[in-house]
């Protein structure tokens, strides 16, 4: 046997090692080649069988899909920790921002009397970046203005961070319900700004006015001339503020001090406040000197009351 032979046969040996357990049994012998190259073609049929065998296991079954040799296996995107360049609104910073922190004077609800005056004072605190200089001012925003001003000036300079009391002098409305007055603060530049988160809610005053018995509080008599010296007769003018404190009729007439009296009269209001009556008087002989004569007004309805006397002295010429 030449060297080739044995060569050859050992490489045949080696292969059928090999591809022993891989290669599949067949039921049927296999055709042995013949002739006298019978051992290539063994060799290379074993070598075709082998390769045969490792494509068939390298392909998938039905219903599974090969992954392409260009794609890289999936992986996961992993989540950015990097925190956004955009701040939240909840932590930017308003130039100018106030918070209400309490009401030092009348808190909500309050019962005043129609027309009682009072004074309304917030503590407010600064918000914002930018100090409260006194330029800014304590301003009227809308609702009931209750006799107040149209703005206060900020008593003094507040830096962020800081409190400040601001008062304003307000009236109570003559009706009786409840009422509501909104209030905001604006800058040296003229830009109104509040409470809240955004700066633009308003902080207030709200009270409640009560409906009293309705009554005449007020009704001096006074008199043109406290004293007159001339000819006579001489007629004398007497007004009377009649003031009360809500809605209704008052009846009432005059009295003199000679026992003489007008006739009763009445007079309508739609609300607290104050109307002016008047009389006249004329009376007195020459020569004759009338001293601490007087007049004056009674309130039938709705007090039964007399009200203060105007005084007076009549000198009459001969």
């Amino acid at each position: 046997m030449n060297k080739s032979t044995t060569f050859t046969l050992i490489a045949l040996t080696m292969l059928l090692a090999l591809s022993a357990c891989n290669l599949p049994r067949k039921e049927t012998e296999p055709i042995q080649p013949e002739g006298p190259n019978a051992i290539q073609t063994a060799a290379a049929l074993t070598v075709e069988a082998f390769a045969n065998q490792r494509e068939e296991s390298a392909t998938p079954e039905a219903g599974e899909t090969a992954a392409s040799p260009t794609e890289a296996p999936p992986t996961e995107t992993p989540q950015s920790t990097a925190p956004s360049s955009t701040p939240s609104s909840s932590s930017e910073k308003i130039c100018d921002k106030a918070v209400f922190v309490t009401d030092v004077t009348v808190p909500d609800g309050t019962e005043f009397e129609p027309g009682e005056d009072f004074k309304k004072t917030w503590r407010l605190k600064n918000d914002g970046t930018c100090t409260w200089s006194t330029s800014y001012a304590l301003v009227f925003s809308d609702g009931n203005a209750m006799n107040g001003p149209v703005s206060v000036s900020m008593p003094e300079t507040v830096a962020p961070g800081e409190t400040v009391d601001l008062s304003v002098n307000l009236t109570a409305p003559s009706k009786a319900d409840t009422y509501r007055g909104n209030w905001r603060l604006r800058n040296a530049s003229g830009a109104v700004f509040g409470i809240g988160a955004q700066a633009d809610k308003s902080f207030y005053v709200e009270i409640v006015v009560d409906s009293p018995i309705f009554a005449v509080i007020s009704a001096t008599t006074l008199v043109d001339q406290k004293t007159f010296t001339g000819a006579c007769p001489h007629e004398f003018t007497f007004e009377a503020d009649i003031k009360v404190t809500g809605e209704g009729k008052v009846t009432y007439h005059w009295e003199r001090s000679d026992g003489g009296s007008s006739a009763e009269k009445s007079l309508e209001f739609d609300e607290a406040g104050t109307k002016t009556v008047s009389t006249t008087w004329q009376f007195g002989g020459a020569g004759n000197t009338y001293n601490n004569y007087w007049i004056r007004l009674y309130v039938n309805e709705p007090n039964h009351q007399y009200f203060p006397k105007a005084v007076f002295t009549l000198n009459c010429n001969p």
